[in-house]
């Protein structure tokens, strides 16, 4: 369905809309189309208790603008049905083939008569540039030549990264994708037990970075070395306190956590580790879209080597350092630092 490039407001008024299924989606077409015609979530948004998206599933597809000003939210109150033809045709609706199976009994969009493009989702970045094209190709107009500068933009990122850290040993470091509760996964007990220990949090497991893709190249590219390089690597401990490897063997300098629950140096058994007695430990928030990659593998870079950086590096390290003491918030469940009265991911204001 061609909508991009138009020069006048003229299918903005008549409501033509791209509209995104999912964050990186909804960053990408804001890249190749004006950002008004782009309707989407930006970030993750609420999760089913399975860990799924809601709104892929949950969504009416109708599409109206939310009134919350801090996202493009897609408005789950619409009813599809009562939407004329003429006003479904003016929508493209964008979708990951993986977001399928979170539709469950909910009719997906083309059901209900909307124009529906599905792509593969992206691991790595020549994957993410291969969806950028035919993202591209599918929205016409001026999109595949944006889509064109998006990826030479991206790529000159990443060249400037490799070239800024380039003259220097490479780091080792660890990354914790996440902290997932035990109730929650759909791995088997003997798998958690050989993949996985419970960091002295209970009721929880590290995801390790060894298993994220995107992440495991932002380590390479940033000039790093993860700790865990296979699955053989993690130490199996029946989840007793300490870490998932072998720190006298693989003690990293670095911890890098893209979580909000409770860091390293607050956990039991934690303290002997290089990173956590140099406080080299950091969190970034996971790099779930275009955009984010980029500045995740920036600012990943920054702080496995500050001396290609100066300033800028210093800066990025007092922002995401993480405190050397904190406690879990009794409302959200994230970690807040020790002498803070409210929890800054809480927007009850509620003193923990």
């Amino acid at each position: 369905m061609d909508m991009a490039g138009s020069s006048s407001g003229e299918e903005n008024e008549n409501g033509k809309l791209v509209v995104c299924l999912h964050p990186e989606l909804t960053d990408l077409a804001k890249l190749l189309v004006k950002s008004d015609m782009v309707l989407g979530e930006t970030d993750l948004g609420p999760r089913r208790s399975n860990g799924a998206f809601t709104y892929p599933g949950h969504m009416r597809l109708g599409s109206e603008r939310c009134k919350n000003p801090k996202y493009d939210r897609v408005d789950h109150t619409v009813d599809p049905e009562k939407i004329p033809q003429e006003e479904k045709r003016k929508r493209v609706y964008l979708a990951y083939e993986e977001d399928k199976k979170f539709f469950g009994a909910w009719p997906r969009p083309e059901q209900l008569g909307f124009p529906t493009d599905y792509f593969r989702q992206p691991s790595g970045f020549e994957e993410a540039f291969s969806v950028a094209r035919e993202i591209g190709n599918a929205l016409g107009f001026t999109a595949p030549e944006n889509a064109e500068k998006a990826i030479r933009t991206a790529r000159n990122e990443i060249q400037s990264v490799k070239q800024n850290v380039a003259p220097y040993d490479r780091v080792a470091v660890y990354v914790e994708v996440a902290l997932l509760d035990h109730s929650a996964s759909n791995l088997s007990v003997n798998d958690r037990d050989r993949l996985f220990n419970n960091v002295s949090v209970p009721g929880c497991y590290p995801m390790i970075a060894e298993f994220d893709v995107i992440i495991n190249e932002a380590v390479e590219l940033a000039g790093g070395r993860s700790v865990i390089q296979h699955r053989e690597d993690l130490v199996r401990n029946d989840h007793t306190v300490g870490p998932p490897f072998d720190y006298n063997k693989r003690n990293p300098d670095v911890i890098v956590m893209t979580h909000n629950r409770i860091g390293p140096p607050s956990r039991q058994g934690w303290e002997k580790i290089a990173a956590v007695k140099q406080k080299r430990v950091y969190r970034l928030k996971h790099p779930i879209t275009w955009t984010g990659r980029l500045r995740f593998l920036r600012s990943l870079s920054m702080l496995l080597h500050p001396e290609a950086y100066g300033d800028e590096a210093l800066t990025a390290i007092k922002e995401n350092r993480v405190p050397d003491k904190e406690h879990v918030c009794k409302y959200c469940g994230h970690a807040v630092p020790i002498e803070a009265k409210f929890c800054p991911d809480d927007g009850s204001r509620i003193p923990i």
